[in-house]
This record gives C-alpha cells, structure tokens and sequence, in this order.
C-alpha cells in the first residue's frame, strides 16, 4: 500500500499544479466519460462496403477515376483474363497492364 500521507507532504503542491494545468476547471473526475460520434465525412456518405470478387465491378470507370489500386488482385486478374492481357506480376503491374490497355497514362 503506498504511503499517501507522504506522497501529499512532498508533492501534493505540485500534484495540484500539475492538475490544474492539464484538467479543464468542469473536469469532474468522478463523471463517466462521453463516447465520441463516429465522425461523418463531408459528403454525408458512409464508410464503403469492401469488394469481394464474385462482386461485379466497372474496371475501366476505376480506371478513369484512377482508384484501381483499391481493388483486389482477383478482381484486377479477372479483368485481365476478360480482356486476354498479361495476368503475371505484381498489383502495380497489374494496374500497368490495364491502363495500357485503356490508353490511360
């Protein structure tokens, strides 16, 4: 058990300031905390479902908006597949292959 009589005669002073400097003066200890609302972003929408790969997905409009890499490899694979490109290689590669393919630079 902490000796808190001693704690109090050596720094108690200092306890004090310090809590005055860090707590607002309507900080009540013994009131529970608040939750935080889940911040909204600006345009109002909510977070974005994830696409799995059965999902059907407009490559190209990805492509045009430049957001590809947001999609999953089997979903860029596909693509390729579908469109009879090179389907070997890393993400990026991937993304290379399908902007070449649609002339995007």
């Amino acid at each position: 058990m902490p000796d808190v009589e001693r704690i109090e005669r050596r720094a108690g002073t200092l306890l004090e300031e310090f809590k005055q400097l860090v707590y607002t003066p309507d900080y009540d200890p013994e009131k529970s905390g608040t939750k935080r609302k889940a911040s909204s972003s600006a345009n109002g929408a909510s977070k974005r479902a994830k696409i799995s790969e059965g999902d059907v997905v407009d490559v190209e409009e990805y492509a045009k908006n430049k957001t590809l890499n947001t999609l999953t490899m089997p979903i860029l694979k596909n693509y390729l597949k579908s469109v009879k490109r090179k389907v070997a290689g890393k993400k990026q590669d991937l993304i290379d292959s399908i902007n070449e393919h649609l002339g995007i630079a």
